[in-house]
């Protein structure tokens, strides 16, 4: 038997893997690596306001069908030599209520050349071309591009 969570920014759901459907599909378990993306079939299992998933089968992704532009991209975001602490506050803000899919990538002018950072995943914006022009604007941004 296999338990396991899945989540979103605002709620999470049980999964319940019963010993018969996990030993019809434990070779598929296994071979799971980290933050891979699954597509399952299950059933919703409701009791009072208690919810759950029961788990059926693993469903077939095809990458190549799923059109480019629902995929994630990465954001990068080119900050100004003037730049302050309470700048990267301030994009912090914008950023924290996106709740988006994309990774963002802080490109940071130092003294000795540019610092890359990742922002943690809770930071994904959407590919929103309104968001970019609004943090755009901000003028301690020098860019803002995807990948």
């Amino acid at each position: 038997m296999l338990n396991f969570q899945i989540e979103d920014f605002d709620d999470s759901v049980p999964v319940v893997v019963f010993p018969r459907t996990y030993k019809i599909t434990a070779s598929q378990w296994e071979s799971l690596g980290n933050d891979e993306i699954i597509m399952f079939k299950a059933r919703l299992d409701k009791q009072g306001e208690k919810i759950q998933l029961i788990f059926d089968r693993f469903l077939q992704i095809d990458l190549n069908k799923i059109p480019k532009e629902s995929l994630p991209k990465e954001v990068h975001i080119r900050f100004n030599p003037q730049y302050t602490q309470d700048n990267l506050m301030e994009l912090r803000r914008t950023v924290m209520n996106q709740n988006g899919k994309n990774p963002v990538f802080l490109h940071v002018p130092t003294k000795t050349g540019e610092y890359i950072l990742k922002a943690p995943d809770s930071m994904g914006i959407s590919s929103d071309e309104r968001l970019f022009d609004r943090i755009s604007m901000y003028g301690f941004i020098n860019s803002v591009w995807t990948v």
